[in-house]
């Protein structure tokens, strides 16, 4: 009774009807929806539930699948949660708050609901927005997108991406995603977002190379970047990298070689492999990195697969490694396995300086077929004197075989004439069939 109001006792409390009176008779709220009876002395809970006054909320009114919500309404718990308490949900995802109120499992700020219920990252520098939880707040210019279960922040303008914060038009040496919004430099190596202009490199590490996905992966086995970035060099000389096993390994097959554009070659059939880089060509041959051929140098020609030097004063022709250019006025020819500039005027020569001379001396005949002046006398060199009276240039103490070569006097000394030798023992004759006296 409230003696306040009548000193009798004979009134009641009065307290409104979602009131009772608590223990220092004081009128307090019936919590979660239930109302004050039987003079406001007790709390009756809807759906049946039983009035807690230590907690002052109502408990026990849902089935087990239930929970009681801030209404004084039973509700089960939202997909992505199970029941905690009579009064809470228990939400699955870690970034997600229970709200009693609404009865939902609501995702903390930097995070997003997504279709899944689940709670998503909100894109670098963004937060949920305030008035939808599955959406995230971009900046000015810039829309909320999701693509594929990916985040992104758009803008709004097509063919710009984001690049430091702010909205840039792509180059034209990279492609725009209008999927996700993304500028991607055609060449796979750069990296658009460390400028806009794509010249600069992925930002890897030391001693890193640039995969095809744009991928940082390490130079193994004593290898460095080269210098696009796209390989590896190896330091082995002859060993090239191979970016699926990440190793060093011998280029070429065994039979094969390194050609000077990088690409492996079988060795020309007369020839064999001596090393990564080159070939062992036969017959006395120069081996060519460049074209993979074996051909004679400059100063020869090829006969029966064999280099020849060239006549005097000539050299091989460039383009026909078997024929060599004579000077003016003379032709290339070749005689019984022997090679000749002929002098291209009927009954001149070739002299020892390489110009044609005529051959009118009385002591020379001139041999029409190798167009060759020779002395009479076979001791005498027409190409040392037209005139045939110097000998050919052979060593002290050689004599001249009549094949003009030069011979050594064993135990003898040359003739005056320079045909034979003289035996130190006047009654000795040599023999220039044995070299002997």
């Amino acid at each position: 009774m409230d003696w306040q109001n009548d000193n009798t006792c004979a009134t009641a409390y009065s307290c409104y009807s979602n009131q009772y009176i608590n223990s220092e008779f004081q009128c307090t709220t019936c919590q979660n929806g239930s109302q004050g009876v039987n003079n406001f002395t007790v709390c009756v809970c809807p759906y049946g539930g039983t009035y807690n006054y230590t907690s002052n909320m109502c408990s026990g009114g849902c089935t087990a699948n239930q929970t009681y919500l801030t209404n004084g309404s039973c509700a089960a718990c939202p997909s992505n949660s199970r029941p905690y308490s009579t009064f809470s949900c228990d939400c699955n995802d870690y970034y997600a708050t229970y709200n009693n109120t609404l009865n939902l499992c609501i995702c903390s700020y930097e995070y997003y609901t997504a279709a899944n219920g689940t709670c998503q990252y909100c894109p670098s520098g963004t937060n949920q927005s305030l008035t939808n939880s599955s959406q995230c707040t971009c900046p000015t210019g810039q829309n909320f997108s999701v693509n594929n279960g990916t985040p992104y922040c758009l803008c709004t303008t097509t063919g710009q991406s984001i690049l430091n914060g702010t909205c840039t038009t792509c180059p034209a040496n990279a492609t725009f995603n209008a999927t996700n919004g993304n500028c991607t430099c055609n060449d796979y190596t750069k990296n658009w977002l460390l400028g806009a202009n794509c010249t600069a490199f992925y930002n890897c590490g030391t001693n890193y190379y640039i995969t095809n996905n744009s991928q940082c992966d390490y130079c193994y086995g004593n290898s460095t970047p080269a210098a696009n970035m796209t390989t590896c060099i190896c330091g082995q000389p002859g060993f090239i990298y191979n970016t699926s096993t990440d190793s060093c390994g011998a280029q070429c097959l065994a039979n094969q070689t390194i050609l000077a554009n990088g690409s492996c070659a079988t060795c020309p059939v007369n020839s064999t492999v001596t090393y990564s880089n080159s070939c062992n060509c036969d017959y006395g041959m120069t081996y060519n990195n460049a074209t993979n051929t074996c051909g004679c140098n400059t100063t020869q020609y090829l006969y029966q697969g064999w280099c020849i030097s060239c006549p005097i004063n000539s050299t091989q022709n460039l383009t026909n490694s078997s024929q060599c250019i004579c000077p003016t006025n003379q032709t290339f020819t070749i005689n019984n396995n022997a090679s000749y500039c002929i002098c291209n005027s009927a009954n001149f020569s070739v002299a020892s300086n390489g110009t044609c001379i005529a051959c009118t001396s009385v002591n020379a005949t001139y041999n029409t077929t190798s167009g060759v002046c020779t002395c009479n006398l076979y001791t005498k060199n027409w190409m040392l004197n037209p005139l045939c009276n110097t000998f050919f240039s052979c060593s002290a103490s050689y004599y001249i075989t009549p094949s003009s070569q030069c011979s050594f006097c064993y135990n003898s000394t040359p003739a005056a004439n320079m045909t034979t030798c003289i035996c130190a023992n006047s009654s000795w004759t040599y023999n220039t069939s044995s070299d002997s006296c």
